[in-house]
């Protein structure tokens, strides 16, 4: 059955911890599978708010969260 791709922008300071989650997600949730992307923060928001497609966005610190939030490219703003 196909999987459904979720599409991750991380910064790249998270990429040992957050393929270790990836890993263990993909294993409880064998319907989904996640697509990373790491960069630099700014450089990922940026992408964001030029209209990158993006279903979670893990910033390395808040201001560049709030560049986001406030550029209305965000659902929701739980951080």
């Amino acid at each position: 059955s196909p999987k459904t791709d979720i599409i991750v922008l991380a910064a790249a300071s998270l990429k040992a911890p957050l393929n270790e989650i990836a890993h263990e997600f993909e294993a409880q949730n064998p319907s989904a599978r996640l697509v990373i992307s790491y960069a630099g923060s700014q450089d990922l928001a940026a992408q964001i708010n030029l209209g990158a497609p993006a279903d979670t966005f893990f910033s390395a610190d808040r201001a560049q969260m709030d560049v986001v939030v406030e550029s209305k490219k965000v659902d929701k703003k739980e951080v």
